[in-house]
């Protein structure tokens, strides 16, 4: 009877420092379903291929796919709609070791790519003045206006093809230029120059 004991007792100490008693504790996958530029994707649904662990991403696009209980590869997508989804392999190992801690795999996050139909935008305004006052289509494609405005200023924001876009500052200076650039994708799509007292920079155009 003691040897039993003893023998189980061994056993227990052997699973404790080469693994769990019972196996490896279940963890979770966590990362972030994030756009092209880096912007976390809320409400989106994530899930493994067998789809009987699954969850939606936060307001950040962090998700956390719960009660892992295996160690192997798993592959994890990320739905935008039926059409719209974008997949990662996640390879989830034993932590084994002393501490016995669950299994699981961190910063597993997922990109979507660029939409054909989407670009980068950027709004610049510089010169020798110190003061402008501005009007801009803004990423909503609405009309953004802003007074006393110090420079050089930028915007940037993503807008579809056909987004119409429009740049404009006045000197609020009796000397001085203003330029305005607009940058598509790095590079300049539009670009005007105007000096003297109160004059008016704008750029302008549809990017297609």
């Amino acid at each position: 009877m003691k040897k039993a004991k003893g023998l189980l007792i061994s056993v227990m100490l052997l699973s404790m420092v080469t693994g769990c008693f019972l196996g490896e504790k279940a963890g979770n996958i966590t990362g972030k379903a994030l756009t092209w530029d880096g912007q976390g994707i809320s409400g989106i649904t994530v899930s493994t291929s067998s789809g009987k662990i699954t969850t939606t991403t936060t307001s950040n696009g962090s998700y956390t796919l719960e009660n892992i209980a295996d160690p192997m590869s798993y592959t994890v997508t990320a739905y935008r709609s039926s059409s719209d989804y974008k997949t990662i392999s996640v390879i989830v190992e034993p932590s084994g070791g002393f501490s016995c801690n669950p299994i699981g795999a961190t910063d597993q996050n997922i990109t979507f790519d660029r939409p054909a139909d989407w670009y980068k935008v950027e709004y610049k305004v510089t010169g020798t003045t110190s003061s402008v006052s501005l009007t801009y289509s803004d990423s909503n494609e609405g009309t953004a206006q802003e007074s006393d405005v110090a420079i050089p200023w930028t915007y940037t924001f993503n807008a579809k093809v056909d987004h119409f876009l429009y740049i404009s500052a006045q000197n609020q200076e009796d000397s001085g230029s203003v330029t305005t650039t607009i940058y598509t994708h790095g590079s300049v799509f539009k670009t005007t120059t105007s000096t003297g007292a109160y004059v008016i920079a704008t750029s302008s155009g549809t990017f297609e």
